[in-house]
């Protein structure tokens, strides 16, 4: 298909089947407490640098005086990032979505307190799959109907053999719905991955699991405009995506925010999306109190029903995305953060420290085993992956499975350490918060298991690169800002302009614009278009369709991903994702 000729060229809608894996949070500064004092001895004093805090305000936007976060230093960004990760992790007040619970302390959730981000809608509580409006739904209320409490998770009735679209369980009914819905098992159809670490566990065994959500500011501008799935609203949603496509296409820009509009798709400020990775922990790590654990939700197959069924039971958090659009970055800023102990050595022994050291006997190993030999994708060539030796044995390591009948590498790729290290700035920022989260236990008498997360980078500002070579800058780990158990796979962790589909048998990516390649895949806009990497790239592409960089937004979740079956190209899902992009 020949792209559009327009004044400027955008690149093909990336599938909607994206939302599977890249999923984010927001949060409405209106739900913060304004009133909550902030004791001096816990604010950093990293100079020349906005200042973390042990506070439940969730920050709105780098800089307090209208300053563009693009003009933040990596510092500040970073600042930022920790900022939100604090109040977004804070426990949640009872009965009241998206609200801080401020006579709790940080850190002193018991595993069953929600925190403010688990209070968020999971993205079928917005988009359910039976088709109809969200439950609670209420066009008279304030919040319509946002703050509908427990949890519902309803797909499509066919799907799950139910009249409503619920799910049964497996085994006992639950006396009480999860927040924490893992409902994706891939990266983005891309990949399934794995901790070998935990190899030991009960199933799902190693299988590492997502979510995504989003929060009130989201959901209400969703509502207000009655932008769900239903019979009677997706046409409405369907012309002002075209007409925001339209717009960018001619300004070469993202349409501003407006109220009252429902010509374009161009989400508040104050928006926050969150994905999060989870999976079994072992007996070991579940005592040594570094991870986060709650009790979960995650769906396997009913032999007698060939339905899904769900199993509840207690993971640990291993990774955590946050993407929020702020009034001076209207391409959202995006942050992601890891427990410290994700990325081990066959042996089992950590590669980086808690702050994002290298500390691994052989820095300098390959990124994965088998080593990958890249050819990027040129004006008639998508890129081309090939492994250089057999399938990786993991042992402890992290490891991914690509999807099957595709060409990239088969068998397991183990994963040794990162395409892109952590920059020294992000990793002082780490010791600096780190820090801070320490006084506060102590002074506090909290044992917490924040101290082993750190953050590894931060998008804060569009970055440009010529088509069909890497990025080699100084800020290429920020380019290509990735997450060792949420993009794992070489597509993912290099991923720039769009992705690739000539058939249903090819699985990577591209500068270019479609399958004719005779334009540049721009995929984020700030005053000008951007062939951006990375998490920000990714969600350009979403943009393109007129959903301004979120993948939540118009797209029903027909039905869970069962945990232990891997996926392959013929997969509707997949299938789904090639045909979009022909």
């Amino acid at each position: 298909m020949k792209p559009t000729k327009s004044k400027f060229n955008i690149s093909n809608p990336i599938p909607i089947l994206l939302v599977v894996v890249l999923g984010f949070v927001f949060l409405n500064s209106t739900c913060s407490n304004s009133d909550e004092s902030v004791e001096p001895s816990f604010v950093s004093d990293t100079q020349n640098a906005l200042p973390i805090t042990v506070s439940s305000n969730v920050p709105s936007d780098i800089f307090t005086d209208g300053t563009p976060a693009s003009k933040a230093s990596l510092t500040q960004a970073a600042n930022f990032a920790w900022n939100e990760f604090i109040a977004l992790n804070w426990p949640a007040k009872k009965d009241n979505r998206d609200v801080p619970d401020t006579n709790l302390k940080f850190g002193s959730q018991d595993g069953k307190t929600p925190l403010v981000w688990h209070t968020y809608r999971h993205k079928v509580e917005t988009y359910p799959g039976n088709g109809k409006a969200p439950p609670g739904y209420d066009p008279t209320a304030t919040d319509y109907g946002y703050n509908t409490s427990p949890p519902s998770y309803l797909y499509e009735p066919s799907k799950t053999g139910t009249d409503d679209g619920s799910v049964t369980p497996c085994g006992i009914v639950s006396s009480t719905t999860p927040w924490i819905n893992l409902d994706e098992k891939t990266e983005i159809g891309a990949a399934t991955m794995h901790a070998g670490v935990s190899s030991e566990a009960a199933f799902p065994d190693d299988q590492i699991l997502f979510l995504a959500k989003s929060n009130e500011v989201e959901y209400k501008y969703i509502a207000k405009n009655q932008w769900w799935n239903g019979k009677d609203s997706t046409q409405t949603l369907e012309a002002a995506q075209k007409s925001t496509t339209a717009y960018i296409k001619e300004n070469g820009m993202t349409p501003p925010y407006d109220a009252n509009s429902k010509t374009y798709v161009s989400l508040p400020p104050g928006t926050i999306e969150v994905k999060t990775a989870w999976r079994k922990l072992t007996s070991k790590e579940i005592n040594s109190k570094r991870f986060f654990s709650t009790n979960v939700r995650y769906y396997e197959d009913n032999e007698a029903t060939d339905k899904p069924c769900y199993v509840d039971d207690v993971f640990g958090m291993v990774a955590l995305h946050i993407i929020q659009k702020t009034p001076t970055a209207p391409y959202f800023i995006y942050a992601t953060f890891e427990q410290a102990d994700n990325i081990l050595t066959t042996t089992g022994e950590r590669f980086e420290d808690e702050n994002g050291n290298i500390i691994g006997d052989d820095p300098n190993i390959d990124p994965t085993t088998p080593k990958l030999t890249v050819t990027n994708a040129t004006p008639t060539a998508p890129q081309t992956i090939v492994a250089d030796g057999d399938p990786g044995v993991p042992d402890s390591s992290l490891y991914y499975i690509n999807v099957t009948g595709n060409t990239t590498p088969q068998g397991t790729v183990v994963y040794n350490q990162r395409f892109n290290s952590i920059p020294q700035e992000i990793i002082t920022v780490n010791e600096n918060a780190h820090a801070l989260i320490n006084d506060y236990n102590t002074q506090n008498n909290i044992t917490s298991p924040w101290e082993f997360y750190k953050l590894i980078n931060v998008q804060y500002a569009p970055i440009n690169k010529e088509p069909g070579v890497d990025y080699v800058g100084d800020r290429k780990s920020e380019y290509y800002l990735s997450n060792s158990v949420v993009e794992s796979d070489y597509v993912l962790q290099m991923f720039s302009g769009q992705l690739a589909f000539d058939s249903v048998t090819t699985f990577t990516s591209t500068d270019y614009n479609g399958i004719t390649y005779d334009s540049i895949a721009y995929n984020a806009y700030y005053e000008k278009p951007y062939l951006m990497g990375g998490c920000m790239g990714c969600h350009g592409n979403i943009t393109n369709t007129g959903s301004d960089y979120s993948f939540i937004l118009g797209v029903a979740v027909t039905e869970p991903e069962v945990a232990g079956k891997y996926v392959s190209l013929n997969d509707t899902k997949v299938k789904r994702l090639a045909k979009i992009m022909k």
